[in-house]
């Protein structure tokens, strides 16, 4: 039963050519991905190298100095608005060196991340919930573009983990 049940949604998929609807879920945790963590080291300067993106960004990275880690043991999260309604870049920052690298995450509200752990999760289902779960039309659309995507951190770029989509539906 439950393989023609499987059998149907695929045909349904592929017939409508819709991504999985598959509800997002904590199919990983932070524990799963744990980093040792070094709290005695702050952020002495930001090392840009000759990145102009990066530069570009140069005063949203900056309030990071100073900072200890909050991310992967010894890295530094920083993500600031980029958009309207929604919308925000997020960039990892090295506390030990200073090197930074801009992601390609691009929350559309924002993420979670612990120090103790290399998984970020962008756009988590109750985040998405508090700042999207609103009457308007004018967000409709943006609900239906709300995924949570989970990543690990391994050292210098994001790896994709997995993903699901937040509302239910088309």
């Amino acid at each position: 039963m439950s393989f023609c049940r499987g059998l149907a949604a695929m045909v349904l998929t592929l017939a409508t050519g819709c991504r999985s609807t598959r509800p997002a879920r904590p199919s990983v945790a932070f524990a799963d991905y744990s980093a040792p963590i070094d709290t005695a080291i702050r952020l002495q300067r930001l090392d840009l190298g000759s990145d102009t993106l990066l530069m570009r960004w140069a005063a949203d990275l900056q309030p990071a100095v100073g900072a200890p880690p909050n991310f992967a043991g010894h890295f530094i999260i920083r993500q600031w608005p980029a958009g309207f309604p929604v919308g925000q870049l997020l960039a990892v920052i090295d506390a030990r060196t200073g090197r930074a690298w801009l992601t390609k995450a691009d929350p559309m509200v924002g993420a979670e991340f612990q120090v103790s752990s290399a998984l970020l999760v962008v756009d988590p289902p109750a985040l998405v919930h508090q700042r999207l779960d609103d009457t308007s039309a004018r967000l409709a659309d943006l609900r239906a573009l709300a995924w949570t995507r989970y990543y690990r951190w391994n050292g210098d770029r994001l790896v994709a983990l997995d993903s699901g989509k937040v509302y239910s539906g088309p």
